[in-house]
């Protein structure tokens, strides 16, 4: 997904990292999205860590597929 991304839209920014050590300076991003995979993420650490990066009024926007059959 991130390499599609980036051929489509090849001026924004990203970043491959693990959510718990983010490669990022402190109050510089806007928006976090996590799609289905909060849950393999240490909670603690990722919860600090995204407090640190994300600019005050900043958003974390999580998503779940709770498909019911």
């Amino acid at each position: 997904m991130l390499r599609r991304l980036r051929v489509r839209s090849p001026r924004a920014k990203t970043v491959a990292a693990a959510a718990e050590a983010l490669p990022l300076r402190e109050s510089t991003i806007d928006l976090v999205t996590c799609a289905t995979a909060w849950h393999w993420l240490l909670t603690e650490p990722t919860v600090a860590e995204l407090r640190r990066v994300v600019r005050h009024g900043g958003h974390l926007a999580l998503f779940w597929a709770l498909n019911r059959w």
